[in-house]
């Protein structure tokens, strides 16, 4: 089994050739004046969510955020835009931004509609920020897409169909679904949850800790039955690897965001999920020396 902190927790320092300020790129200028530039240019918002406190985020301003081929690339088809998420804001679009529970750093790139069409978080290096990049150009027709089905949402909470179509938009965005997972696992009766399709979907959509998504498929005699029920082999293990990823990813949020209950919550359930309980144990020594080296 591989080591599932290594892959959230600051992989090692990113050469970086070439140092410019990140200044030249952020502006000083608020959302609704950025949104308004973007309407006349059709220049897409790259917002950058952070904290004074974050470690990931100061280093991404020494290195990331200073190379030269990082900052070439977003003056071209961006504006950017820092927000702290401890400080307030009057407009609608940043106090949500910064109120999203992703933790920190987290990046948004918004269209001209205000419609986010690309959401991520975590330390990144300069290749994996440009990947988002591109990635946002080619998404600029999901902001319409996606502005839509979220003024339907109040109205399809009872359709299966919209709601998987939904999650599928937002994933495609980079958006958590376990509140919508939630709403959808609740128009089938708990005896389909194993079903092949319903834990497929559980897997691609899961994201909290209390959801009954990812407390279906975390329990081992879950994976046990949906292994002989599915007759598919692997389903089990991708039940309990998508469980680990799940825990990994809340550790990380509760580590950006200094959320001592949900660390707790992470390692505890590190201890009843992993199969080898020694290294339940390193791990979760990891992740609370991580979480101490934060809060300093």
């Amino acid at each position: 089994m591989f080591n599932y902190l290594s892959l959230i927790f600051f992989a090692a320092g990113f050469v970086v050739p070439v140092k410019l300020h990140a200044q030249q790129f952020f502006s000083e200028k608020e959302i609704p004046a950025l949104l308004a530039a973007s309407r006349a240019t059709h220049k897409m918002i790259f917002v950058d969510v952070y904290a004074d406190w974050c470690g990931p985020c100061k280093e991404m301003d020494k290195t990331v955020f200073r190379d030269s081929t990082v900052l070439t690339f977003f003056k071209r088809g961006f504006y950017g835009k820092k927000l702290n998420k401890d400080s307030r804001y009057k407009d609608s679009l940043s106090r949500y931004l910064k109120t999203d529970n992703s933790g920190v750093p987290s990046f948004y790139f918004v269209d001209e509609r205000g419609s986010v069409v690309l959401a991520g978080a975590g330390l990144k290096s300069a290749d994996e920020l440009i990947a988002m990049g591109h990635k946002a150009l080619e998404n600029r027709q999901l902001g319409i897409s996606l502005h839509y089905w979220d003024s339907r949402y109040p109205y399809i909470k009872g359709n299966k169909d919209s709601l998987r179509l939904y999650m599928d938009r937002r994933k495609e965005a980079g958006f958590r679904n376990g509140r919508i997972l939630q709403a959808y696992l609740k128009l089938f009766r708990p005896a389909d949850y194993l079903r092949a399709d319903l834990i497929n979907t559980i897997i691609r959509n899961e994201t909290e800790l209390n959801g009954t998504g990812y407390r279906t498929i975390s329990v081992a005699g879950n994976r046990h039955t949906a292994t002989q029920l599915n007759k598919i082999p692997g389903i089990g293990y991708d039940m309990y690897k998508a469980s680990l990823d799940i825990i990994n990813d809340n550790a990380y949020r509760a580590y950006t965001t200094h959320d001592k209950v949900l660390l707790n919550k992470c390692m505890a359930e590190n201890m009843r999920v992993m199969q080898n309980k020694g290294q339940a144990r390193e791990v979760n020594a990891m992740i609370l020396k991580k979480f101490k080296e934060g809060a300093k």
